[in-house]
């Protein structure tokens, strides 16, 4: 009877053994519709407090099959932070997991669409056998191994993520456990050692239709010990309905289907059948999970989630961009139009002053000599969309007009830079107009005659990025160069 106490004991620490060398995280299926499940970046980067709760029941008709208790939890706290938590409970036969962890996430925003989110999430798992479960097959059990009702430790790590958000297109990092601890079970000499696990996904949300989205997903999960499980899914959403099938390369296919109700109450049921020789005894994996909305905040935020399928900030934005497209494409229609008849008007008044002799036409010559200095000046200023020089710009050019009527050998040229929110042809040839007009206001002067030269170069060469009135204006430019040495 002592050598079957032994081999009794010997079978239970060798199954505990391997759950202490490969035992992963647990996981379930709600990543098609809470992202904060698998990277808790996520927290806060919605508009709305969301929670949610699921069981999960794998290998459903098989006896001590593992069973998943969870709740999940995120907010936003500010414009650009936000906090979350998970409890996970899993049961798998003697053995059983409470998972805990709180989530720090902050927020950098790249644009009114795009968004990275990093996140700390401190954990503690604390993993039980619990021998009460046990039983003997007839065999009398030692009472010492009777009174020892359990074996349990607790485990602290620290994990972080990342998440990228931009248009529908989500890029996911998450490493829940990052010191990879190691703890001994009390009254034992049985250590439990923890691995590093590694999860990331893209998946991207599109409309193909007013009410019609799709979300394909992929995902990746692995760690030091594991073959790596590659996941994945595409999920239709039909207004507040949807439904998702995908594939994992464990072996499994997976089906959900899930509503929203007009109270923002979510539901939704997995299945998930096995295709290996254990999944064929079962009757697969089911979970149901549900979801509630916990309130609005202010801080309106750009992550679609599944109570805001495309979110409120991006749905408006989104109306806003088209409009904004199609006005621009009606006024470049218009400007180049009024551009034409522009130039041909000036063609006529340029051939009447050459036919009464007055002021010089200004032209582009092709005999520059070396320029050896520049200025630029943003002090010349024209109307809007047009040639037209200001009045307020007539200082600038007589100084530098002074300049040439003191020096004869001196020589200039005039290169103009316009940047508008238009098409470059259109801001060459402005540029080009504008640069001609300063060219004729130096020509107007005695002694100019063969000394100016100009060019216009559009939105060439920009010193500013970003498509802002600042940066534009930045970009907006006059610059003279000099065959000598200049000395305002």
């Amino acid at each position: 009877m002592k050598h079957m106490k032994h081999i009794f004991l010997f079978l239970i620490f060798s199954a505990l053994s391997i759950s202490i060398k490969a035992q992963q995280l647990p996981y379930n299926n709600q990543l098609i519709f809470n992202k904060f499940s698998y990277i808790p970046a996520a927290a806060g980067l919605s508009s709305t407090a969301e929670g949610f709760a699921g069981i999960k029941q794998q290998w459903l008709g098989i006896k001590g099959a593992p069973l998943q208790e969870n709740f999940y939890f995120h907010t936003p706290i500010a414009h650009n932070m936000g906090l979350g938590s998970a409890f996970i409970m899993e049961q798998t036969g003697n053995f059983s997991n409470f998972y805990f962890c709180a989530t720090y996430s902050y927020h950098i925003q790249f644009s009114p669409y795009s968004y990275l989110s990093v996140a700390l999430t401190p954990n503690l798992m604390r993993n039980q056998l619990d021998f009460s479960r046990i039983h003997s097959f007839g065999y009398n059990i030692d009472p010492a191994l009777q009174n020892n009702q359990s074996l349990s430790l607790n485990i602290f790590d620290v994990g972080i993520s990342m998440l990228f958000y931009s248009k529908g297109l989500h890029i996911g990092i998450n490493v829940p456990r990052t010191i990879a601890m190691q703890a001994t079970y009390k009254g034992t000499n049985l250590h439990y050692s923890t691995q590093r696990e590694y999860f990331s996904m893209i998946s991207y949300r599109f409309p193909i239709s007013e009410k019609i989205q799709l979300e394909p997903l992929v995902s990746l999960h692995t760690n030091e010990l594991w073959k790596p499980d590659i996941a994945t899914a595409i999920t239709m959403r039909y207004t507040n309905f949807w439904i998702s099938s995908g594939y994992k390369t464990d072996k499994s296919l997976m089906f959900s289907i899930g509503v929203l109700s007009k109270t923002n109450i979510m539901l939704s049921y997995s299945y998930e059948v096995g295709l290996s020789a254990l999944s064929a005894a079962a009757n697969g994996t089911h979970e149901i999970s549900i979801g509630f909305l916990l309130g609005k905040k202010d801080n309106v935020k750009l992550l679609a989630t599944v109570f805001n399928p495309i979110s409120e900030k991006e749905a408006n934005l989104n109306k806003i961009q088209q409009k904004i497209a199609g006005l621009e494409t009606k006024l470049n229609n218009e400007m180049e139009q009024r551009t034409s008849v522009d130039n041909k008007l000036q063609n006529q008044i340029d051939s009447l002053k050459t036919i009464i002799g007055a002021t010089p036409i200004a032209k582009p010559q092709n005999n520059e000599p070396k320029w050896v200095d520049s200025i630029t000046t943003y002090a010349i200023n024209f109307g809007y969309l047009n040639d037209k020089i200001l009045s307020s710009s007539f200082p600038e050019l007589d100084k530098y007009a002074s300049i040439l009527t003191k020096d004869k050998s001196i020589k200039m040229k005039i290169i103009v830079y316009t940047d508008t929110p238009f098409a470059n042809e259109f801001n060459k040839e402005l540029s080009k107009n504008r640069a001609k007009n300063i060219a004729e206001y130096f020509l107007t002067k005695p002694g100019m005659k063969g000394r100016i030269f100009y060019e216009g170069k559009g939105s060439t060469n920009p010193i500013a990025t970003g498509n802002t009135p600042e940066a534009r204006a930045k970009n907006s430019r006059v610059i003279f160069l000099f065959n000598k040495k200049i000395n305002l």
